[in-house]
């Protein structure tokens, strides 16, 4: 099971978003996650390089999740 603050800190410690939030879809299980993210580092990056980099950031947290669903922009 993984957490929306444990998603929410490597996200950040990773992409320094300036908006970021993290919604469990899943009725709490830790399984399903809505994540917004607003991030620099995402300038000039197409949209499947910006999901790559969402689930770098995340790691061995991708293999706990049964569904992310990642609308991933630069500001």
């Amino acid at each position: 099971m993984s957490s929306v603050e444990e998603i929410e800190r490597l996200l950040t410690d990773a992409l320094a978003p300036t908006e970021l939030d993290v919604v469990d879809v899943s009725a709490s299980c830790g399984s399903a996650f809505d994540v917004s993210i607003v991030s620099a580092k995402f300038t000039g990056v197409g949209r499947l390089q910006r999901h790559r980099m969402v689930h770098e950031a995340l790691g061995d947290v991708m293999s706990r999740v049964h569904a992310m669903k990642i609308d991933a922009k630069a500001p």
